[in-house]
């Protein structure tokens, strides 16, 4: 006898119908709050705190396992003056370059002339000379500055040389300059040498000298 296939189908249809309808309820699953689990890590990666380092010197023998080599001195905070030096001068302001010199600082016009009260010079300069038209213009070349510590200048010996006697406590800092110039009247030299010293107030210029003369 030939069965009738439709039977067949009919119980087909019945069991795609019933997964289809089965497979439309949402999974549920427990899942932990945001942020309640600690982060996974790769495994066998230690997570260590970063060892504490001595502190800076300016040398270490060479058994030492880790040490921290002092930098250059005063490469930052050096830098940071003379900028201050050059904004006080071309904002005309004496009041704030004056608190960028130590008390009895003295500026010379060569370096062979004699020594002159710095602030008074730098006053005069200021009223006779309008400097407020460099302000925007780059007057000195920042790559070329040179800082220079006592024991640099022992170990040039000749080769390299400034017109300031530097003590221990004391840096030297020549700043070739542009020399721009406003109205065909020069502003500055060709450079200028700061001696620096280092106070309870930080660096503070001791000494300037620069050749230039007051027209």
């Amino acid at each position: 006898m030939i069965r009738s296939s439709n039977g067949y189908e009919w119980l087909l249809s019945l069991s795609l119908c019933a997964a289809a309808c089965h497979r439309t309820h949402n999974l549920n699953f427990d899942t932990a709050p945001l942020g309640s689990a600690p982060p996974r890590r790769a495994p066998a990666v230690a997570v260590d705190p970063a060892p504490a380092l001595p502190a800076p010197s300016d040398s270490a023998p060479a058994a030492s396992a880790l040490v921290v080599l002092s930098g250059p001195a005063g490469e930052y905070p050096d830098q940071r003056l003379v900028e201050e030096f050059f904004g006080a001068v071309t904002a005309r302001d004496a009041d704030r370059l004056e608190g960028l010199f130590q008390a009895g600082a003295k500026a010379r016009t060569s370096a062979q002339a004699t020594e002159i009260d710095a602030l008074d010079f730098w006053r005069s300069r200021l009223s006779r000379l309008d400097y407020s038209k460099l302000i925007g213009q780059s007057i000195y070349r920042r790559h070329a500055v040179e800082v220079y510590r006592a024991e640099d200048l022992q170990a040039l010996g000749n080769d390299r040389s400034v017109p300031v006697h530097v003590g221990d406590d004391q840096l030297a800092v020549r700043v070739p300059l542009h020399s721009p110039q406003s109205d065909k009247t020069r502003l500055f030299g060709d450079e200028i040498v700061f001696l620096l010293s280092r106070t309870e107030r930080g660096l503070l210029i001791a000494e300037v000298v620069e050749d230039f003369q007051l027209p």
